[in-house]
């Protein structure tokens, strides 16, 4: 009798381990054929598309017209450039190292300037690539929305920050003003951002402002009157805080 109890107490302790997560693979047959298009995409823009732009000669012509110094500044941002990629899916998923890291934000980044319609084949991508490297579904899908936020406000940030260096320098006539308006644009929308995270009543209250915002003009706006701006902002703030 003893033993039976010992042995369903050990099936029943077995039993109680969660299941093993599957773990998805590239297919390399995927791989290369989409690797080839891109490719050809790239090798096609480069013979019929830029031509049609630009000259490539005008571009030899321009380059060694530059001074030492501003080639070696370029090639040094270039370079930089290049390695901090490998850093962004690092911050976001430390169980990356850093070759992975760089591996996966390049390929997304090749595949979505160089295929058509990349940025969604893209994220296929980096999801894949981050599960043939063991990380969980949900801490993919995570960092790859953490990853795609913050990219999303530095693209949004290096034309305001240039359109600013453009006015120090007084290079900036008649859009300075889009510099200081662009870039209080952008802290608001990260600030808010950031509060909706940070806590579940400043989602709350910013959604109350939200509603108070939008009342007057729902009694003029028919389709504004029912408007709730709160409820989304709180279900956006739960779901996005349970996956990050």
């Amino acid at each position: 009798m003893r033993d039976d109890v010992d042995d369903s107490a050990a099936d029943g302790g077995a039993d109680s381990q969660p299941p093993e997560m599957p773990q998805a693979m590239l297919d390399p047959r995927k791989s290369i054929a989409l690797g080839a298009l891109g490719l050809g995409v790239i090798v096609l823009i480069f013979w019929q598309v830029i031509p049609q732009i630009g000259s490539y000669s005008d571009a030899v012509d321009a380059l060694q017209s530059m001074s030492w110094i501003a080639v070696v500044i370029i090639a040094v941002t270039v370079v930089v450039y290049l390695a901090v990629y490998g850093l962004i899916f690092m911050a976001a998923e430390p169980r990356l190292r850093y070759w992975q890291s760089q591996q996966v934000k390049q390929a997304s980044f090749t595949i979505s300037n160089g295929v058509p319609a990349g940025g969604a084949v893209g994220l296929a991508v980096q999801f894949g690539m981050l599960a043939s490297y063991k990380i969980p579904a949900t801490s993919a899908t995570a960092a790859i929305t953490a990853v795609s936020l913050w990219s999303t406000f530095v693209s949004l940030g290096f034309p305001i920050f240039g359109v600013l260096a453009l006015t120090i320098v007084g290079a900036a006539d008649g859009v300075a003003w889009m510099g200081p308006v662009g870039l209080g644009i952008l802290i608001l929308v990260i600030a808010v951002f950031v509060s909706i995270m940070r806590s579940q009543s400043l989602a709350e209250r910013l959604g109350a402002w939200g509603n108070a915002a939008v009342r007057p003009l729902g009694r003029r706006i028919r389709r504004l009157k029912d408007v709730d701006i709160a409820a989304p902002i709180v279900k956006f703030r739960r779901e996005m805080y349970d996956l990050l």
